[in-house]
């Protein structure tokens, strides 16, 4: 590789040629390093340090420095660096690289190792100019006009250039970027993987000081924020993309007033990625986000130049209950056998009660149970909406006003991390049929309490169980509307399937299957098993499941149900309320 360099500026007519107007003033060396000073003319000193770069063993630096030794002040200071490659294995026979990078100082770059070195000879190009990668082959270099503006009369200017080989292109790449390169160019053989991989040689060549960007320096493009539906609560997913970035590296976010996070993006040894995901909190101990509003968000890479943008934050989230009587509060407040069949008004039954139901249960709801578990701030509490009807059919909720006014809730709350919970099914079994045709034939019995089994001693179970299993399609297609629907309205909401529990205490009678002459009886743990795989059947982001078979107490005292009748059993005392509460607020959190 030859190269040759040259300043001038736009007002010495008198340096119409090169070397006649060049004379060396000094010239010292070690080992390994060299620096020579030149005069050219009576208006420039040019000192040019060679030696070995700190940053890696790939490469030699060259200081320059241009003086003004005039007496008055130059105009446009110009300098050229040409080069020809030659690069074995393959000499004379080359590609050709060139990256500039939009820096401010380079006025002109082609291919045209073979133009004059001086600056003003004017553009010249062989194959092309400006940019371009893996140009070739063909005996082919680099050129490089810089121009550094206006120098005063006795002033300086400096930069670095950088010259160097390397095994590969990617360590000729690490190289230049470890030393600051700004622009570069490569020379590789026209050899099997000189164009794609540098092999076996990378011959290079760099710049620094020339109003550029560094070559590799990790520089960050964009932030952009996302909550889904898997996005965990009170977090704002940011995606923070990427560029240049070398490993280890650490990125650092601040969002508002909130204290900075510092981010693993990658370890030594490890590629680095083009993005990185960070779970941005909306508060934590040292303050909060507004809600609703835009906030700054400023991030770094290893400490290097701030990047600013703003990100949109949520409304306070909703917990919205959908559903039947284990939705809507249902209980009954005495025991009364002396109620007919169907009967509220005169016997203490409340159907649809939000300030007993696990919902919206003020301190005792599921919605106050997570907001205490996670010390959420007043302004970001999530609040909550009973919207279940006692007695509703699964295949009722879009008719009976349920899903018309779950949507308007999440369109309040769009975009946040609203939870819609979800119970169902009993109803279009029509297991309170089975039930008050049992009270219809025993007027004072306990369907919890039957020791002895027959047909006519226990509730019809068998019949709601295949029932259940007839309606268990139309029960998963509604229970999916439901979170379609939402979804549809906020693709951030999240879901709680609440699954009944069993409502005879373990070994009871009434609960088991047994065999007939006419085949098997299919007790109500048969009935609650399939309703259960209805709901465990189905599928969706954000969706978790609380399986209250296993939560309820199943002892013989059965604590967790209203032992209470026509209308109280078998649905949820105030324990049975708050085990719901704080086992779909666990689910969720």
């Amino acid at each position: 590789m030859s190269s040759r360099e040259h300043p001038k500026h736009d007002q010495a007519e008198a340096l119409t040629g090169i070397s006649a107007n060049l004379s060396a003033t000094g010239f010292t060396s070690t080992a390994d390093s060299a620096t020579s000073v030149t005069k050219i003319a009576d208006t420039f000193e040019v000192t040019q340090d060679y030696h070995p770069s700190p940053a890696t063993p790939n490469l030699y630096e060259v200081t320059v420095t241009i003086k003004n030794i005039s007496s008055g002040k130059i105009g446009d200071l110009r300098y050229r660096r040409v080069m020809d490659w030659d690069v074995p294995p393959t000499t004379f026979n080359e590609y050709v690289t060139i990256h500039t990078g939009g820096a401010s100082k380079v006025l002109y770059s082609s291919d045209d190792g073979f133009a004059s070195a001086d600056p003003l000879a004017g553009p010249s190009q062989l194959l092309f100019s400006e940019e371009a990668t893996d140009s070739g082959p063909s005996d082919a270099g680099s050129l490089f006009d810089f121009g550094f503006g206006s120098l005063d009369a006795g002033a300086s200017t400096s930069f670095t250039l950088l010259y160097g080989a390397a095994g590969a292109e990617n360590d000729a790449l690490s190289s230049l970027a470890s030393a600051g390169a700004e622009i570069y160019s490569f020379g590789q053989p026209s050899s099997t993987d000189g164009p794609t991989l540098g092999l076996p040689n990378t011959f290079m060549f760099g710049a620094k000081g020339v109003g550029g960007t560094p070559v590799g320096a990790p520089s960050i493009n964009s932030i952009t924020e996302r909550i889904n539906a898997t996005t965990p609560l009170y977090k704002i997913g940011l995606t923070v993309d990427l560029q240049g970035v070398s490993c280890p590296s650490t990125l650092s976010v601040s969002t508002g007033s909130l204290a900075p996070r510092s981010v693993a993006v990658c370890a030594a040894g490890e590629t680095a990625p083009s993005s990185v995901h960070v779970l941005q909190p909306v508060f934590d101990n040292s303050g909060e986000l507004g809600q609703d509003s835009e906030v700054g968000v400023t991030a770094s890479i290893n400490g290097g130049p701030a990047f600013r943008s703003t990100i949109a934050t949520p409304p306070a989230p909703i917990w919205i209950g959908v559903g039947d009587s284990f939705t809507s509060g249902h209980h009954q407040t005495v025991d009364s056998t002396f109620c007919k069949v169907t009967r509220f008004t005169t016997c203490h039954v409340h159907a649809n009660d939000p300030s007993f139901s696990w919902i919206t249960d003020g301190d005792n709801s599921a919605a106050a149970k997570l907001n205490a578990r996670l010390g959420v701030p007043a302004d970001w509490a999530m609040t909550s909406d009973m919207l279940g009807i006692s007695g509703a059919k699964a295949t009722d909720y879009g008719k009976d006003g349920q899903l018309e006014t779950m949507q308007s809730d999440i369109e309040t709350h769009s975009g946040s991390w609203n939870v819609v919970s979800f119970t169902g099914g009993a109803d279009d079994a029509k297991f309170a049929d089975a039930l008050q045709s049992y009270y219809l034939h025993h007027p004072t019995g306990k369907p919890w309490d039957v020791s002895t089994w027959s047909k006519s001693n226990c509730p019809d179970s068998d019949s709601v169980y295949r029932r259940a299993v007839a309606a268990a399609p139309k029960i998963g297609s509604a229970l999916e509307k439901v979170m379609s629907t939402a979804s549809a309205s906020s693709a951030s909401t999240r879901f709680v399937d609440v699954d009944y529990p069993y409502v005879v205490a373990k070994g009871n009678v009434c609960g088991t299957n047994h065999g007939t002459s006419t085949g098997t009886w299919h007790g109500s743990n048969a009935v609650v098993d399939v309703l259960a795989s209805i709901h465990q059947k189905l599928s969706a982001p954000g969706l978790t499941h609380v399986d209250l078979r296993a939560e309820f107490n199943t002892s013989s005292k059965l604590s967790d149900l209203q032992l209470i009748r026509y209308y109280g059993y078998p649905h949820p005392d105030a324990s049975g309320q708050h085990l719901i509460a704080g086992l779909a607020a666990i689910a969720i959190e």
